[in-house]
């Protein structure tokens, strides 16, 4: 009864132990199968990552792609614009340049007639400057022919002067004394024309002095030369 009882409590500690062997195992097992479990979901996870980095990077290209092709379609659309502006420039300067050929044109025929009005009053000026130096020649002649300065030593309002009979020319008293010199001969050389003539007083009457008519009368009558060969003033 006691061998019996022995053997089924050993057959029972046989069967716990398998029993806590087979769990035991079971855990080993299931561990494993967990392990394996984590693995693949690990891989999987990388692999999902990795597609996730694949798909992002293949977005970033694509975005740069896209985004080089809308820069090249910009700077190709700029360069356009460049083009248009260039060909404005050119056309700008074309015209610019016509104008500037047009304007020194201009300004060569202004400076040909400015320069003809200067040659034009340059010959007026002198035609001017000639026509008054003649005025003021015969003017001066004339004033020279009718003063009573002498002809000969241009004194002014001589005291006495003398008519030369044959030209006509008069002559301060001083001028013909000195020409007369010692000379014996009432002829004398004219200094203004080189006519020998005789010297004759002319009798003036004085601005400053009052004379009666009667006196003034008697002193006409009293020249001695014809009254077309006096000059009196």
């Amino acid at each position: 009864m006691s061998r019996t009882r022995r053997n089924a409590q050993l057959d029972q500690s046989v069967l716990q132990w398998k029993k806590v062997k087979d769990n035991e195992e079971l855990k080993k097992e299931n561990e494993w199968l967990r392990m394996q479990l984590e693995e693949k979901e690990e891989e999987e996870r990388r692999a999902n990552q990795k597609a996730r980095n694949r798909s992002e990077q293949l977005t970033v290209e694509e975005a740069w792609r896209a985004k080089g092709l809308h820069d090249l379609i910009l700077k190709k659309y700029m360069l356009h614009k460049k083009r248009k502006e260039c060909l404005v420039l050119e056309q700008g300067l074309r015209d610019l340049s016509t104008a500037l050929v047009a304007h020194d044109r201009s300004i060569k025929k202004k400076t040909d007639e400015l320069e003809e009005a200067e040659e034009w009053a340059e010959i007026v000026k002198g035609e001017r400057i000639a026509a008054a130096i003649a005025l003021n020649s015969h003017k001066y002649e004339e004033q020279r022919q009718y003063a009573r300065d002498c002809s000969s030593c241009n004194a002014i309002n001589p005291l006495t002067r003398l008519l030369m009979v044959n030209c006509s020319h008069a002559i301060c008293g001083l001028c013909v004394e000195q020409l007369h010199g010692e000379s014996a001969s009432l002829e004398i050389i004219c200094p203004e024309c080189g006519i020998i003539s005789k010297p004759v007083t002319i009798l003036e009457l004085q601005k400053d002095v009052q004379y009666s008519p009667q006196k003034r009368s008697n002193y006409i009558e009293e020249v001695s030369i014809p009254s077309k060969r006096c000059k009196s003033f």
